[in-house]
Parts: C-alpha cells; structure tokens; sequence
C-alpha cells in the first residue's frame, strides 16, 4: 500500500489532517517531487480539466531550487519541460493556525495561475501533503489535495 493509498479520501478528513500536521520551518532542500492528486474521485475528475486548461496538461510534479524557486514539470511528446514558475516561501497557512510552506505564483504569471498558491505541510514519511485554492469565483471555496514525494 502506497502512503497515497493510507491518506484519507474525503475532503474533509485530508483538510483536518493537513490542520494537525506541525508548521512548516523551512523551504525544502532543491529536488525533484513527483505529485499525485488525492481526494475524492469526483474532484480528481474535475481537476485534470482544469490543469489542460492552465497549461499543465501531463503535470508530474515540482522541481525545487535553492533560491526558493519551484518550477512544475510537464510532460509533453514524452519531454519534460519545466514551466510556470513558482515562488516558494515560509507563511501562515491562509485558512488555519501555523504556517505552510507556500507556493505562489507571481502576478505576471499566465491566468489562471497567477490566482492559484499551494499550501504545504510535510508528512510523517517526508512527502509534502499540498492544497491548492485557486482565488476565482465559484473555485475559492473547493481545496485541491495533492501530495509531492521526493524524487
């Protein structure tokens, strides 16, 4: 069993188990995580439209730099390529106590993803439990679970 496969798969129960996750101190060390979208099937389901929609079509993960830059990985014609960048840094976690480590796209990023950021908080095993909110109309309310193990 994969520890995705151990994570709870209700929305509610991977919110209240990133709350009970200590905050995060520090920007991960640079490295490739690869990411897996987690929750209810039904929300996977809908997230997938979205990422071809923003230009993450084939998204596999994040590559993590030492400056504090991430950048994510595609995989396009059987390349991976590394766009959209990502400024990482350590912040409150915008809907509960402590911080996360935060991911947030810059301003001048293209739509949507200069109103997407990543909140995350480290699990027991060392992956990174994410939840991406996305600052639109209709999707502000709806977290988007994913998990980032290191490479």
């Amino acid at each position: 069993m994969t520890y995705a496969q151990a994570l709870p798969s209700s929305l509610r129960d991977i919110l209240d188990l990133f709350d009970s996750l200590p905050p995060c101190t520090q920007i991960p060390q640079a490295g490739r995580f690869l990411g897996q979208s987690i929750g209810p099937a039904w929300l996977i389901a809908m997230g997938l439209p979205l990422l071809k929609f923003g230009s993450l079509a084939g998204w596999k993960g994040k590559q993590f730099y030492e400056n504090g830059k991430v950048l994510n990985i595609v995989e396009r014609k059987k390349q991976e390529l590394e766009i959209v960048p990502i400024d990482a840094s350590i912040a409150r976690y915008s809907k509960g106590a402590g911080d996360a480590l935060l991911l947030r796209y810059p301003d001048n990023a293209p739509f949507p993803w200069n109103r997407v950021m990543d909140e995350l908080r480290q699990l027991p095993d060392g992956r990174y439990l994410g939840i991406t909110s996305i600052r639109l109309p209709l999707f502000s309310t709806l977290p988007y679970p994913f998990i980032l193990t290191l490479d």
